[in-house]
C-alpha cells in the first residue's frame, strides 16, 4: 500500500460508540492521582453533566467554577485525550503563565497521553513536532501556553480551553473567544475557582445556564445546593472558653431546609448525597449553548464537611478581628463564590453604647484594657485626634475625640489619659518635617498611610527564617529638620479601612462610640467609601477608597487607630509567606 495512504489510514479510525464519561473511564490512565491510575468519572460525578455538555456540538461555551482540590486538573488532562482520539481539531490550551502550561505537560499530561491506547498510533513520528508546548499530531495541532496576547492570537482554534480565568487580566477572556472564528462546532471551555464580582470570569457565569449542582432530599425529594447555609453544627468551647474542635466536629450534620431531614457527616452519606445531585440552572434566560456549573467543597464526597465548618469558624473569628482576606479565600476557594468587595459601603447606623466620654476624662482605665492610642491628624494650623482604649480581643472604645490648636494641647491629652509616648502616633502625610520634630521632642511615633497592599517582615518559623507581608512596616528612623531621628511606620491604607469597615459595621469585635460623641465625629466617621477607579500606570480597575465628604479626618483618625491595633497584635493582621 501506498505510504500515503498506510498513515492516512493509520490516523482515520472510526469514531468509539462509548460516550465521553466511558470513554474516559477505559483509556484514560492518570499520573500521580489519589483515586487510582485509571480515571473514573464516577468517582467525581460533579463531573458527569460537565462532560456530557462539553461533549455537545450544540454548545458553544461551557464555564466552570470549581473549588480546589475536586478533580479538575484531572478531568482538564482526560478532556484532551478525549479530544486528540475521538474530537480532534486544533486545541488552543491557556493556563495563566507560559511556566504552568509546561509545568502541566511536563509533570502529568504528556506522560498520561503515553498511556492512552488510542493515541498510540497519532503521536508524531518527527520529534520536532512535539517542543515547548506545542504537539503537531499528523491529524491535528495542540497548543498550550498562558494568558497572554501572543499565546491567544494564534490560529483559528476548534477548541479553546481556558484554566483558572480568575486570574486572567480584563479582555483576555474575549481575545481566547475571538479564536474559534464562529465555527460550527466550536467550543469554548473556561474553568477556575471563583474570583470576584464584576470581573470577566464573573460576568461570564452570570451570562451562562448558572447551574448549581444541587443534592437530593431523601425525606421530601427536594433538590437543594450544596451551600454552607444548610449546615449545622454547635460552637463548643472547653471550661477555659476555647473551642473544643473535636466536640464541634461531631456535632455537624446536614439538614434539609424544606423537611429538616439531617444527614451525618459520613463518608458513606456523602457520597451516596453526591452521587444522587444533578445541576439545577438559575438562569432560564440564558442564551442557547451558554452552559454554566458550580459547585461547593460540601458536594465533595471525600471531604468531611466538618473540616469546612472548622475554617468557617476560624475565618469568621479572624474577620471580627479585621482580617478580610480568611473568608474571602474561604468563599472563593471552597465554596465556589464569586467575592464582592462591598465592605468599603457602609449603611449601618452608627449607634453609641451605654456610656460617656466623661467617665473617662481624669484617665480612667476600660474594664481588662490592655493597650490605649492617640492618633492625630496633623493640619495646617490645627489637630484633629481621637484616643481608643484596646483589648487584647480586638475590641474597643473611644475615650476622647475631637478638634485641638496646639501640640500642647495633644501633649496635654496625652499626659492626662496616661497614653505611652511612642503610642501617641501622628499623620506624617502633610508637613512631614514638622511631625517629625514633634516626634523628637515628645517621643512620639510618625504614620505615613500608603497605597500598598502590605509590607515585608522577617520572623523565624522553626529553624529558619521566612518572609511574610503585613499591613504595616518595619519601624524604621528618619532625619528631624531640627535635629535627631524620628520613628515612623508605614501602613496600607486600603487594607487597614478595609478592616476598620468591618468594624464600624458591626460584623467585628466591639467597636464602641460614645453617647456624646461630637457632631464632627459623628459626620466624619462614614467620609469615604469604596469605589472603583481606574489604575493611571496600568489602566485597570480596581476598588479603593474615595472621598464623599469635604472633611475625613476622623475617619483616618480611626484608620490609624486601626494600624496602631494591628501593630500590638490586638486586631489581626496577616503573616502571609512571600517567597
Amino acid at each position: 500500500m501506498n505510504p500515503v495512504y498506510e498513515a492516512f489510514a493509520e490516523v482515520m479510525q472510526p469514531g468509539s460508540d462509548l460516550s465521553i464519561g466511558e470513554w474516559f473511564n477505559q483509556y484514560v490512565k492518570v499520573v500521580d492521582s489519589p483515586h487510582g491510575a485509571n480515571y473514573d468519572i464516577n468517582q467525581t460525578p460533579w463531573f458527569k453533566e460537565i462532560a456530557e455538555a462539553v461533549a455537545d456540538n450544540s454548545n458553544d461555551e461551557i464555564v466552570v467554577v470549581a473549588p480546589l482540590g475536586s478533580g479538575k486538573t484531572a478531568f482538564f488532562e482526560a478532556l484532551i485525550h478525549w479530544i486528540v482520539a475521538e474530537e480532534p481539531g486544533f486545541t488552543l490550551v491557556t493556563m495563566q503563565t507560559e511556566q504552568d502550561a509546561k509545568d502541566l505537560w511536563d509533570t502529568r499530561l504528556s506522560k498520561a497521553m503515553r498511556l492512552c491506547q488510542p493515541i498510540n498510533n497519532l503521536w508524531p513520528s518527527d520529534r520536532n513536532s512535539i517542543k515547548k508546548g506545542t504537539v503537531i499530531f499528523p491529524h491535528m495541532s495542540l497548543l498550550m501556553g498562558g494568558a497572554n496576547l501572543s499565546h491567544l492570537q494564534s490560529k483559528s482554534c476548534r477548541w479553546v480551553i481556558g484554566d483558572e480565568v480568575w486570574l486572567w487580566k480584563p479582555g483576555m477572556m474575549d481575545e481566547a473567544r475571538g479564536r474559534t472564528h464562529d465555527r460550527w462546532n466550536a467550543r469554548l471551555l473556561f474553568t477556575g475557582q471563583a474570583g470576584e464580582e464584576g470581573t470577566d470570569w464573573h460576568k461570564a457565569f452570570i451570562d451562562s445556564s448558572q447551574g448549581h449542582f444541587s443534592w437530593q432530599c431523601e425525606e421530601c425529594e427536594r433538590f437543594n445546593k450544596w451551600e454552607h447555609a444548610n449546615i449545622r453544627y454547635e460552637k463548643i468551647k472547653d471550661e477555659e472558653d476555647q473551642y473544643d474542635w473535636e466536640a464541634i466536629k461531631a456535632s455537624v450534620y446536614m439538614e434539609c431546609p424544606d423537611c429538616e431531614a439531617k444527614y451525618k457527616d459520613t463518608s458513606e452519606t456523602r457520597r451516596r448525597l453526591s452521587n444522587n445531585s444533578k445541576y439545577i440552572s438559575d438562569n432560564k434566560k440564558a442564551l442557547k449553548g451558554i452552559k454554566g456549573f458550580t459547585y461547593s467543597d460540601y458536594s465533595v464526597w471525600w471531604k468531611p464537611w466538618s473540616k469546612l465548618v472548622l475554617r468557617w469558624i476560624v475565618a469568621n473569628d479572624e474577620l471580627k478581628r479585621g482580617y478580610i482576606e480568611p473568608i474571602k479565600k474561604l468563599k472563593q476557594k471552597r465554596l465556589a463564590e464569586f467575592w464582592k468587595d462591598d465592605f468599603g459601603d457602609v449603611k449601618t447606623k452608627l449607634i453609641a453604647a451605654d456610656y460617656a466620654k466623661t467617665n473617662y476624662m481624669n484617665g480612667e482605665l476600660w474594664d481588662d484594657e490592655r493597650f490605649r492610642f492617640i492618633t492625630v491628624d496633623v493640619q495646617r494650623d490645627h489637630y484633629w485626634i481621637v484616643g481608643r482604649a484596646w483589648k487584647a480581643d480586638g475590641s474597643s472604645r473611644i475615650l476622647f475625640e475631637g478638634k485641638v490648636l496646639t501640640e500642647e494641647s495633644i501633649r496635654d491629652y496625652q499626659l492626662r489619659y496616661k497614653v505611652q509616648d511612642k503610642l501617641c502616633f501622628l499623620d506624617a502625610q502633610f508637613d512631614t518635617g514638622r511631625v517629625y520634630d514633634y516626634c523628637v521632642k515628645y517621643g512620639w511615633t510618625a504614620l505615613h498611610g500608603s497605597g500598598q497592599d502590605g509590607f515585608i517582615h522577617t520572623k523565624k518559623r522553626g529553624a529558619r527564617r521566612i518572609r511574610v507581608k503585613k499591613f504595616f512596616s518595619k519601624y524604621e528612623l528618619a532625619q528631624a529638620p531640627g535635629g535627631g531621628t524620628a520613628p515612623y511606620i508605614f501602613w496600607s491604607n486600603e487594607k487597614v479601612k478595609d478592616a476598620l469597615v468591618i468594624l464600624r459595621s458591626g460584623q467585628g469585635m466591639a467597636w464602641e462610640v460614645p453617647q456624646d460623641a461630637s457632631e464632627d465625629y459623628v459626620h466624619q466617621i462614614d467620609s469615604e467609601v469604596k469605589r472603583e477607579v481606574i489604575s493611571k500606570s496600568t489602566g485597570q480597575v480596581h476598588k479603593r477608597y474615595v472621598k464623599i465628604k469635604k472633611d475625613n479626618h476622623l475617619w483616618d483618625c480611626e484608620a490609624m487607630q486601626v494600624a496602631a491595633a494591628m501593630m500590638v497584635g490586638a486586631l489581626r493582621s496577616p503573616e502571609e509567606e512571600v517567597k
